[in-house]
């Protein structure tokens, strides 16, 4: 019928931090959440010769997880590379969600040969895994920066597919980012910032997904390469 309603969240976390001089730190989170009547965008069942998709409550999901976060130099290394720091995040999620009456009677009436339609599935627009690293230089008194970054995230559902149609999932985009910032006058109040995106041209792609089936491509974005200065 398209009514919401809210979505509840109980949510648990452990978090053990240390941090150090010169903005260096490690972490470690473990985390569990529980909804109720979580929101996805869901293919409209009731059309079956059309892609409407409509946000709907879908019931209950569990999530648990765990990430690493740190940011470090590089000088135990080398007392030359004191300036050089190292930092990212990693996180892994299992979501599972309990599928409502009719999204898995619509799954069952439309199983494939040797498909078998379990109650439970990854929960909407929840990725598997998440990366983010980078490589920074920070110049004599902070008033130069040298970094390039990268960050991906792992197959995610991001509509429920009923009845006919598939699940579409958005693929990984591998996204490798750099830029070079400096301040400069009397004060530091003057910047110039250089940024270089997407330097592995990647594409946004968004797939249909079926049981033994090849993925068939539901929209794809090329951002291209970016420059600013």
């Amino acid at each position: 019928d398209g009514n919401l309603v809210e979505t509840y969240v109980n949510n648990f976390d452990f978090r053990w931090e240390k941090y150090m001089n010169r903005g260096q730190m490690f972490s470690i989170s473990c985390f569990f959440k529980n909804f109720s009547n979580p929101i996805e965008m869901v293919r409209i069942a009731e059309q079956q010769t059309s892609t409407e998709f409509q946000p709907r409550n879908v019931g209950r999901a569990i999530m648990i997880g765990t990430e690493i976060e740190w940011n470090a130099s590089l000088s135990p290394l080398s007392k030359s590379l004191e300036n050089i720091f190292f930092n990212g995040n990693i996180t892994l999620i299992n979501s599972s969600l309990t599928m409502s009456n009719v999204e898995y009677n619509s799954r069952k009436d439309y199983e494939r040969t040797g498909e078998k339609t379990k109650a439970t599935r990854q929960m909407a627009g929840q990725s598997p895994f998440v990366i983010n690293s980078g490589l920074s230089y920070y110049g004599s008194k902070n008033r130069s920066n040298i970094g390039i970054y990268y960050n991906v995230k792992g197959p995610t559902l991001n509509i429920v597919g009923l009845g006919l149609f598939p699940d579409i999932y958005t693929m990984p985009f591998h996204s490798l980012n750099a830029s070079f910032t400096s301040s400069f006058g009397n004060d530091g109040s003057n910047e110039m910032k250089l940024g270089l995106n997407n330097l592995l041209n990647d594409d946004n792609l968004h797939v249909y997904k079926s049981y033994q089936a090849n993925d068939e491509i539901f929209s794809r974005y090329l951002p291209g390469f970016n420059l600013s200065l």
